[in-house]
């Protein structure tokens, strides 16, 4: 049920965590990534990497990606309104601003319930980030996708909760999450001042970016803070009461930049609240 690759194969009596929580890795509940930034698809670790998860917030990752690339392209012009929304989306996880956000990026617009004529073009839009993403990151495989949603307080209504019927509800893997990280901070095409913003949404350095919108410490107990003393690293982290996923571009003070995904699944992982760190932990250990 594991999706190992063969240059590291990693078997449950290398680490006690695999002991422990053997029965959620072989059901897919866990799934874990580690590469070498500047080669995302070479695994170090890779757990249950390529399979989907409902990705929460990291879907945000995504979204700022496909933003920066339309306005790049010239294929979006943005206002101060725009950017304004952007910073709270990936910063603060604001889903008010994701919602608007995903609207500018499909031309949609959230409301009442539409009729199958006007509904049926309106989810043509609604694949506006799919298609970009199977053209612009062909890296990045296609089954590892399902990005056609907002992320919502509570629960989508009208033509988006219609959406969410037709379409199903959004899906990305760990393996996905760690090759978007590494292209938003390696891909050449990105303008300078569109990486630094990225890496100021991203920093969780020096207490930036730490509590979400709703107040969410976006640090302790995700992989911040397992993380070793001296190590910087640019995350975006996503939890419901079902899920808790962070992907993170992590640097240890060598020559190297790392990226990491940590997935988990279940009421039960995502309550338990030393899991995280002792995941991060193992993969840091990899590293070591």
């Amino acid at each position: 049920m594991t999706d190992l690759i063969p240059s590291h194969f990693l078997t449950p009596t290398k680490n006690r965590i695999f002991d422990d929580f053997k029965a959620e890795f072989e059901a897919g509940n866990i799934g874990l990534y580690l590469a070498k930034a500047e080669s995302p698809e070479q695994a170090m670790v890779s757990i249950n990497a390529q399979s989907t998860f409902y990705p929460a917030s990291l879907c945000k990752l995504f979204y700022l990606a496909c933003f920066l690339s339309k306005v790049e392209q010239k294929e979006l012009v943005a206002d101060d309104e725009d950017w304004r929304a952007v910073d709270n989306m990936v910063s603060l996880s604001s889903n008010d601003a994701t919602s608007y956000v995903l609207n500018r990026l499909c031309n949609t617009s959230t409301g009442a319930t539409l009729t199958e004529p006007q509904l049926t073009p309106w989810i043509e839009k609604r694949k506006s980030v799919q298609r970009w993403l199977a053209t612009h990151c062909p890296q990045i495989s296609p089954k590892q996708y399902h990005l056609y949603h907002a992320t919502f307080d509570e629960s989508p209504y009208g033509r988006d909760q219609q959406a969410r019927d037709i379409l199903g509800s959004n899906q990305l893997s760990p393996l996905a999450c760690a090759q978007m990280m590494a292209s938003l901070f390696l891909d050449e095409n990105l303008l300078p001042d569109h990486l630094t913003k990225t890496k100021r949404l991203l920093s969780k350095n020096s207490g930036q970016n730490r509590f979400s919108f709703d107040g969410v410490d976006q640090v302790t107990q995700f992989i911040g803070g397992a993380l070793p003393k001296g190590a910087t690293y640019w995350s975006k982290a996503g939890w419901t009461s079902q899920v808790k996923h962070e992907t993170a571009y992590v640097f240890l003070g060598d020559c190297d930049c790392y990226v990491m995904s940590i997935f988990t699944q279940g009421e039960a992982l995502v309550d338990d609240a030393k899991l995280f760190s002792e995941l991060t932990q193992f993969l840091v250990g990899e590293i070591e």
